[in-house]
């Protein structure tokens, strides 16, 4: 490859709201667009981002919906199963980021 060729750039960064989470986790009407974001982040068509506060966020929004659904306050257990699903959304996130950090090396090696 010529030292003039033109390195990839990476993908633009994307904030990953709070809904993106639920809409993706839960059965809604929108549920296939946030899958398909999160492809398209998987593919490196964006580099997806999100904060500790997102995470802490979806956590009250999950425990506000059970509520609603069961007329009575989560319990410990319920909590407990909000946790590890919030674990999950983290352990998500950094797989997302695994993957944007190796599609960007794989790109820059290939430019080489």
């Amino acid at each position: 490859m010529s030292s003039s060729a033109v390195p990839h750039a990476p993908p633009p960064k994307t904030y990953i709201d709070t809904m993106v989470f639920i809409y993706h986790f839960m059965q809604h009407g929108l549920s296939s667009k946030a899958n398909k974001f999160f492809q398209d982040i998987e593919k490196g068509k964006y580099a997806g981002v999100t904060t500790s506060f997102t995470i802490t966020e979806y956590l009250g929004v999950m425990r506000k919906a059970l509520t609603e659904a069961r007329n009575k306050p989560p319990t410990s257990a319920d909590v407990s199963k909000l946790r590890k699903l919030t674990n999950a959304i983290a352990m998500l996130v950094f797989a997302i980021c695994c993957v944007t950090i190796f599609l960007l090396a794989m790109r820059k090696a290939i430019a080489r």
